[in-house]
């Protein structure tokens, strides 16, 4: 057949002609309809090489951090890398953060949802995946209301300090000179503290140690689902069935059950509770644990306040993960951070427990209220925010954006990679290194604020 078609276009001359240029006037329209859909080259930030497939992932893993800040001062302030198949736009310029944040702040409230969020928390009902909507304002609004104002955390003060004492006492008894892992204490410090304020003191599985033991496993399982699993879905579309082959997809699920069963469980106690099903024969909980956001989350869905009773109980769940994922490893790293920078400048750490000692006085304990009147302890913190802050702030734009004169179209994901903005050489002095003896210390500071909020605070409000 086709030996025919050769020769029936070969043996007549002019439907040769008309054929070729039927083809070429197709192949010119392909051509010209995929520029016309294809940002133009100019438009787009530089970008390093990158591989097929996998795209600039093998640069991510191998350089981490201090990589990143190399590529940033190579390529510029704003770069592009392909993360598999997915583009992401990298700022490390306080200027552009400044321009992400007021300027479009608008076009980037939405987050980039992952399978781990979409199984998690039963599609996109939560705080931080939701796009911005009725309900992602009334999750807002009573997160903030139920535990994240400073009323709200001031009321859990007990929770810190009793988990604090817990943590010292264990100090105490292992102080014989070996060596402790602080990473893991920490952590768990940091996930009984959020456990006990979100959920409080429970009974689901027969006592309170063992259903505090429970709360720490599965919260520990979902921060680090949340944080480090990788998924090729995610990023290579076309090889989403290999995480069928690992068993991502199945111990995601696995999880996800896990972890609603239970909280089902906890909030199922919780109005019981309040109902006053339960005998008061001591099992009930003390008054402080009606604080806890989960109660305070239920009291409010109860009187119909806020538009609250319209959450379901997917809905709950989902905010309840949220403020695990969002409050457990960010808190236990800054504390990690903190400790590690005290024992590679042993002056500073001289400092900080002359001014502990001085407000302290003769008290056996350190409390909450003590911290207020450590001025220096709050530098030191706020110095290990600058240099070992949150790497990326990941956002979805949802509109066609121009950023320092570069095009990210609709869709398109931007992260604001701040480990270069804070050790850049805007401040040569402030580059990479631990400063509070100097007055540039203050002025970093202002930097660090300024980055990551925009905010115009005077250097009498830093410290």
């Amino acid at each position: 057949m086709a030996a025919s078609l050769i020769h029936t276009l070969t043996a007549d001359p002019p439907i040769l002609v008309c054929t070729s240029l039927l083809l070429c006037s197709l192949a010119a329209l392909l051509f010209t309809y995929a520029r016309a859909r294809r940002p133009a080259r100019g438009s787009l930030p530089p970008s390093p090489w990158r591989l097929p497939l996998i795209g600039n992932f093998h640069q991510l893993m191998a350089i981490a951090d201090q990589g990143l800040d190399s590529l940033s001062q190579k390529y510029g302030p704003i770069l592009l890398m392909h993360l598999g198949s997915v583009p992401v736009c990298l700022i490390s310029s306080g200027e552009m953060a400044r321009e992400v944040i007021i300027t479009h702040d608008a076009f980037f409230k939405d987050r980039a949802s992952t399978k781990a969020s979409r199984i998690m928390f039963s599609g996109e009902n939560d705080l931080l995946f939701a796009p911005e909507n009725n309900f992602w304002r009334l999750a807002r609004k009573l997160c903030i209301n139920a535990l994240l104002s400073p009323k709200s955390v001031h009321a859990m003060f007990y929770v810190r300090e009793e988990e604090v004492a817990k943590l010292v006492k264990l100090l105490r008894a292992n102080g014989s000179g070996k060596a402790i892992d602080l990473s893991d204490l920490l952590l768990n410090l940091a996930c009984s503290i959020v456990s006990r304020s979100v959920l409080g003191h429970t009974k689901v599985s027969g006592s309170v140690e063992h259903d505090s033991e429970m709360k720490g496993k599965l919260s520990l399982e979902i921060v680090h689902i949340m944080s480090d699993l990788f998924s090729f879905e995610d990023f290579i579309p076309a090889l989403g069935w290999v995480d069928h082959l690992t068993g991502l997809n199945r111990m995601l699920k696995k999880t996800a059950q896990k972890m609603h069963a239970f909280l089902d469980q906890v909030i199922d106690e919780h109005e019981r509770n309040q109902s006053g099903d339960d005998d008061d024969d001591g099992s009930s909980p003390d008054k402080n644990d009606r604080k806890c956001f989960v109660n305070i989350m239920l009291e409010l869905r109860r009187k119909g306040k806020s538009g609250v009773d319209s959450l379901t109980r997917s809905d709950m769940r989902a905010l309840v993960m949220d403020m695990f994922v969002g409050g457990v490893a960010t808190t236990a790293a800054a504390m990690e951070w903190t400790m590690a920078e005290l024992a590679k400048n042993p002056s500073i750490m001289k400092k900080v427990q002359e001014e502990v000692r001085s407000v302290v006085g003769e008290k056996s304990e350190i409390q909450e209220s003590d911290i207020s009147q450590m001025k220096y302890l709050k530098c030191v913190i706020k110095e290990e925010l600058r240099l070992h802050g949150p790497k990326f702030t990941i956002r979805k734009s949802t509109s066609n954006i121009t950023i320092g004169g570069f095009k990210l179209p609709v869709g398109g994901t931007l992260a604001q990679f701040s480990y270069s903005a804070r050790a850049r050489n805007d401040v040569a002095e402030c580059k990479h290194r631990y400063l509070l003896e100097t007055a540039h210390a203050l002025l970093c500071l202002f930097l660090l604020l300024h980055f990551i909020f925009a905010l115009t605070l005077s250097l009498q409000q830093l410290i």
